[in-house]
């Protein structure tokens, strides 16, 4: 069906009462344990680095305002992580306890 003024296009027409439909997520990538192979051809979402590292997603936003945090690659608007990239950056975190 075409709306006025729409050039021939057709426009999905909303039922009435409808709930929106939330967006689809994937499940996060479970987090490897040290020594265990990373397979480099995946990137990471920002839901696998937050797992990994233990923080709220929210955490690795603020951390991006503050350029803390593993650094991130941008896919056209999305934001990616190298998995070897959030390991090594974990790894040099740790202090000696003393």
């Amino acid at each position: 069906m075409t709306e006025p003024g729409s050039k021939g296009r057709a426009t999905p027409r909303k039922r009435a009462g409808a709930a929106p439909v939330p967006p689809q997520r994937r499940a996060p990538v479970q987090p490897k344990r040290p020594g265990e192979p990373v397979d480099e051809r995946k990137l990471w979402w920002i839901d696998d680095v937050a797992l990994y590292l233990g923080v709220p997603r929210q955490t690795i936003y603020s951390w991006r305002q503050k350029n803390y945090g593993p650094p991130a690659i941008k896919v056209g608007k999305h934001l990616r992580w190298h998995p070897s990239t959030v390991i090594a950056w974990a790894k040099q975190q740790e202090r000696p306890a003393g």
